[in-house]
């Protein structure tokens, strides 16, 4: 079996490590960025099961969902954000009840969403590979 890829994409470098390391020990594939332009960078050249993603970065982290839900219909997102108000009633519609955490956030809690959103994806472990982005 093999291990479920995560891409983290936040602007606290700090948070990102934390993150990455308790997934990590949980046995996940985990590469962080801290960018929305790096984030895009990153899914055109590597396969993500799992995006988490910060709302509210300063290089426009709120406008990241929509493109990643537009070409990449397959990533499973969960939204992390310190603002419940950033997270919109569609996005959180689109994306499930689960799909949204607000920050600080517990390990538990963390791995809780992680996995509960990667058992609901229905897209065949497809993630963002090559083959799904919409053109």
């Amino acid at each position: 079996m093999s291990l479920k890829s995560i891409l983290i994409v936040d602007d606290d470098r700090n948070l990102r490590q934390s993150m990455a390391l308790i997934l990590r020990r949980a046995n996940y594939q985990v590469d962080t960025v801290g960018s929305a332009a790096d984030a895009l960078a990153d899914l055109e050249a590597h396969k993500y099961d799992l995006a988490i993603l910060d709302m509210m970065m300063p290089d426009d982290g709120s406008i990241l969902l929509p493109k990643l839900l537009n070409l990449y219909p397959c990533l499973a997102v969960l939204i992390l954000t310190a603002q419940v108000s950033a997270v919109t009633k569609l996005e959180t519609t689109h994306l499930g009840e689960h799909a949204r955490l607000v920050k600080p956030v517990t390990p538990e809690v963390l791995l809780e969403r992680v996995r509960e959103i990667l058992e609901k994806r229905n897209c065949s472990g497809k993630g963002n590979s090559e083959n799904n982005p919409k053109d």
